[in-house]
């Protein structure tokens, strides 16, 4: 007869480590009160101009801000991230989070849920449908394993999570085709975590722009499975495909109008609802 496998107490912890993407704030002139850039409550400023933008970084300090280490006081990652886009003086946040689930039985092989990912979709920096000015946001993220059994503990699924902007400018685009949307650089095969907007492009009301999405993997080596259960504003779309690297000719033409002009994926001032 057989020996069963006896199940473990397994718990779980998940953290973003860094932040790398385009941002503006500028440190002189007319626009230094009005226009920046905040992580969780911290001016941040972009390290070099964007391919063929130097008149936007000298004037904007609009740019690349490589490598952001994404710490709390104490050193260690944090589980959330509120990255504002702040554009005279109005802020309109973008808020990601991620929990982890609660301590669970579990023995090698199991397929469950290691956490849930949140996202309150505000401002940023995107790309027109005919153009590829800015720079895709990454985000470092890590989850590990804890528990006393050998072969369960210190187990780590780690990878960038990409947060892509839509930018729609055809009213007849539908509200799910303008959402923004996240992806896992190294793990091409998962679907998309995508959210809807506070309001679209075309007006249209939608249901708001605050969703979750659960990360599946299974235990052995963390190997990340599905997303599943979206919840509000959220839904699971296909997977991303190749994006071409930035035209130099469209940071020329775009560089600083781009700014001013608010060509991103939102138009006016939008709130989180409900």
């Amino acid at each position: 007869m057989g020996t069963s496998v006896q199940a473990t107490e397994v718990s779980f912890s998940g953290r973003f480590t860094s932040f790398r993407g385009t941002l503006a704030t500028p440190t002189s002139g007319r626009y230094f009160s009005s226009v920046h850039t905040d992580i969780n409550g911290v001016r941040v400023y972009a390290d070099e101009a964007l391919p063929g933008a130097q008149a936007g970084f000298d004037t904007f300090r609009l740019g690349l801000l490589k490598n952001f280490n994404l710490l709390d006081a104490g050193g260690d990652p944090i589980p959330t991230v509120d990255f504002s886009r702040i554009l005279f003086n109005t802020p309109n946040p973008n808020v990601l989070g991620f929990k982890s689930s609660a301590p669970l039985d579990l023995q090698v092989g199991d397929l469950f849920k290691v956490g849930t990912f949140n996202f309150t979709n505000g401002s940023w920096f995107a790309n027109s449908p005919s153009e590829n000015v800015y720079l895709d946001t990454d985000f470092g993220f890590t989850v590990t394993t804890h528990s006393r059994d050998p072969a369960l503990d210190g187990h780590t699924f780690t990878d960038t999570l990409r947060f892509h902007v839509t930018a729609s400018f055809d009213p007849n685009t539908p509200v799910e085709d303008d959402a923004d949307y996240f992806s896992f650089v190294g793990n091409t095969a998962l679907q998309t975590f995508r959210v809807l907007e506070a309001k679209d492009l075309q007006g249209n009301p939608t249901i708001g722009n605050t969703g979750t999405v659960d990360l599946m993997v299974k235990i052995g080596s963390l190997i990340p499975v599905a997303l599943g259960n979206p919840t509000g504003a959220a839904f699971i779309g296909a997977q991303v495909s190749a994006v071409p690297e930035p035209s130099e000719g469209a940071f020329v033409l775009a560089g600083l109008a781009v700014l001013l002009a608010a060509r991103t994926s939102r138009v006016g001032i939008r709130r989180p609802t409900a």
